[in-house]
């Protein structure tokens, strides 16, 4: 056979048409962080600005106000930096810590030591971080939580990073109107979920509705009309593997840069609870 210049040509083209039209696939690793799970997420509409209450007579802001045992510090989700104040971890003390361990988060153990950061003169405060020796730092951390054991604790949900957001390009929804999740933990299913309602004292208020079963369980309440946020969600799983579902979230705060969270556990449930919470960290912002 004779080769000549337009049998190349045309060979060459042949090719290169054939190598377009594969479909080039481009490997991208999914986050880590968010565990795969039932979501659904309802934006508010324009036309459903309306205030429409579903739930009445909840209980007050100001009526609940616990006091808890088990003492909690964020970690991730303040990056840990902190206030010298603020801090009520000691250095040498032994705390119970959420970590991620070869993409499992397990409870362990670790001897925390309180350091320095940095002094802005012109605030005259002193800021410190936390050091946990050659563990990576936690999602959080517990003390007096006697319930609580080490070892791996079931996940189903942790909130990505602002690494992970920015990689992946992600902004997982707030806890607002319209927000519904559905959990499978063992035979059971759990469905977190905001509401409109009016508490005892006909405030407008969202309140966020944990359900499974039979059973239904004002979490937590913040006042306001549609639009406002209840807070964020930063963990779900079983930390005290008991069969049954926990959460940890961050709560929305009327005063600008403050910062509050809260554990709410199954174990320390009462009776016709889902969960109780257990435990309160805050900040006193900007």
């Amino acid at each position: 056979m004779k080769i000549t210049k337009i049998t190349i040509s045309v060979f060459f083209l042949a090719f290169l048409i054939g190598y377009i039209s594969v479909p080039q696939t481009k490997q991208v690793s999914a986050p880590i962080a968010i565990v795969d799970i039932t979501t659904q997420y309802l934006p508010l509409a324009k036309n459903e600005t309306k205030f429409e209450p579903e739930i009445f007579d909840i209980i007050d802001v100001w009526e609940n106000e616990d006091k808890f045992k088990i003492k909690l510090v964020d970690v991730a989700e303040h990056n840990n930096t902190f206030r010298k104040d603020e801090v009520i971890a000691k250095s040498g003390e032994s705390w119970l810590g959420l970590f991620k361990e070869n993409d499992q988060y397990v409870l362990r153990h670790t001897t925390v030591k309180i350091k320095q950061e940095r002094k802005l003169s012109y605030e005259k405060e002193s800021y410190v971080r936390i050091k946990f020796g050659n563990k990576s730092e936690p999602v959080f951390l517990l003390k007096n939580a006697k319930k609580l054991k080490e070892g791996e604790v079931k996940t189903l949900y942790r909130h990505p990073s602002q690494e992970e957001r920015e990689q992946f390009e992600i902004e997982p929804p707030s806890l607002k109107q319209g927000f519904i999740r559905q959990f499978q933990l063992g035979d059971k299913k759990y469905t977190l979920r905001v509401k409109e309602g009016l508490t005892k004292s006909n405030e407008k208020s969202l309140a966020l509705i944990l359900e499974t079963e039979n059973t239904s369980q004002v979490i937590h309440v913040v006042y306001g009309e549609p639009g406002n946020v209840v807070g964020d969600l930063l963990w779900v799983g079983d930390l005290d593997r008991d069969g049954k579902l926990d959460l940890y979230m961050d709560f929305y705060n009327y005063e600008k840069g403050s910062f509050g969270s809260g554990l709410f556990l199954s174990s320390e449930a009462k009776k016709r609870q889902i969960v109780k919470q257990a435990a309160y960290f805050g900040t006193a912002g900007c």
